[in-house]
């Protein structure tokens, strides 16, 4: 989300509270994780709900796997997936309604204090749509970030909340055939990439940073840094060694080397070629270091694959 001037705020409505401004808008986007093709950013006021993405159900293929955070948590949707024979791994979402296969509610803390690390079972998923999905339940430790999240909003978390803060509890209805259990968490974890895909934006490209109070001359601002992140993505996906292994925020520093070099190429009509052999070499130099302790997500990814 992005704040803007209140002069826009008849075309971009904020949240108009005390932790938003007035005037905002919210971008949006699909991110192809296997092919690295990015849909977007789709720009919405950002008092609309997440749900009322521009990207529908019907726009991905029959055996796809989609990735969301909670605000796009709808039972609904997930129903939908399930007829036209896409799949989906999400988080559960507190307060929904969650059945044992007899049709009698489960206590998830009751269940969770029996499990040790891991456990599995399925499960129906809401009262009314008793959705039959396999509930799986992992150690996590976000007790911290619960209650530093909380007290930015002014709150206090309840019991229940800092309970089931020590677990990863996640849905998905891909067959067991075709996904196992530690791809189904290898896959919970990648979902993160488009969290750090926004936080390059915001940190290296600072597309919230405005220094313009006149609004033409903010739009312009945005629409030039969004530009830029879109022609960014595009050498990235031209990079031959693929970029699982990379890290975005040098990746980004290395674009932002070579775009004064970008724009003469474009107006002068040097060698666009020329320049994207520049960024493969800065690319070559933006690994991500391998790691033991704490492996990385392209560690993952290759270990779930059998490839190392």
């Amino acid at each position: 989300m992005i704040p803007l001037p209140r002069a826009l705020a008849s075309v971009w409505q904020g949240l108009g509270d005390s932790q938003g401004a007035s005037a905002a808008v919210k971008l949006q986007v699909r991110w192809d994780l296997r092919t690295g093709w990015l849909a977007g950013p789709a720009l919405q006021p950002a008092r609309c709900h997440d749900r009322t993405t521009p990207y529908g159900i019907d726009d991905l293929p029959a055996g796809s796997v989609e990735l969301a955070d909670l605000g796009y948590f709808c039972l609904e949707e997930l129903q939908a997936k399930q007829a036209l024979g896409q799949y989906c791994v999400r988080r559960d979402k507190l307060r929904t309604e969650v059945l044992t296969l007899e049709g009698e509610l489960l206590d998830l803390l009751a269940w969770l204090s029996q499990v040790q690390t891991e456990g599995e079972r399925w499960v129906l998923l809401g009262e009314r749509a008793r959705l039959p999905v396999p509930l799986e339940a992992r150690a996590h430790r976000a007790r911290q970030r619960l209650r530093d999240y909380e007290c930015k909003k002014g709150r206090q978390p309840t019991r229940e909340r800092l309970a089931l803060a020590s677990w990863m509890v996640v849905l998905t209805h891909v067959p067991e055939e075709l996904l196992s259990a530690r791809a189904v968490w290898v896959l919970a974890r990648v979902r993160w990439q488009v969290e750090i895909l926004f936080r390059v934006w915001q940190s290296r490209f600072r597309v919230e940073a405005c220094r313009r109070r006149n609004v033409g001359r903010v739009w312009c601002e945005l629409y030039a840094k969004l530009r830029g992140v879109m022609v960014w993505h595009w050498l990235l996906l031209v990079y031959r060694g693929g970029v699982w292994d990379r890290s975005l925020p040098k990746a980004a520093c290395g674009f932002r080397r070579l775009s004064v070099v970008l724009w003469v190429c474009l107006r002068y009509g040097g060698s666009l070629e020329g320049v994207v052999g520049l960024f493969e070499l800065c690319l070559a130099t933006c690994r991500v270091g391998k790691r033991r302790r704490c492996p990385a997500t392209f560690q993952l990814i290759l270990e779930s694959e059998g490839l190392t």
